[in-house]
């Protein structure tokens, strides 16, 4: 998967409250680690609306943790509305 949105976020935990780890830059390479919520966060990128889960990742560098769903996708893309 590539990040979507420069300065992604991979925090400790789900949610906002999670530790951050890393953060990632616009096209990073994760791998999903087939892990998501059960539940959907709404939140607003740039003007666009979006709701997603959190998914588990691993970093090129190792790192494993938590980023927005929205933040990934499995091909290299910027996410509509993120700066």
């Amino acid at each position: 998967m590539y990040v979507t949105i420069d300065g992604l976020n991979v925090r400790s935990t789900p949610g906002l409250k999670g530790q951050v780890l890393d953060r990632l830059a616009l096209y990073d390479e994760v791998f999903f680690l087939n892990e998501r919520t059960d539940s959907l966060y709404e939140f607003s990128i740039g003007k666009v609306k979006v709701k997603e889960a959190y998914v588990k990742i691993r970093t090129r560098k190792g790192r494993t943790g938590w980023v927005y769903g929205a933040g990934v996708h499995y091909y290299k893309m910027k996410r509509e509305g993120a700066e």
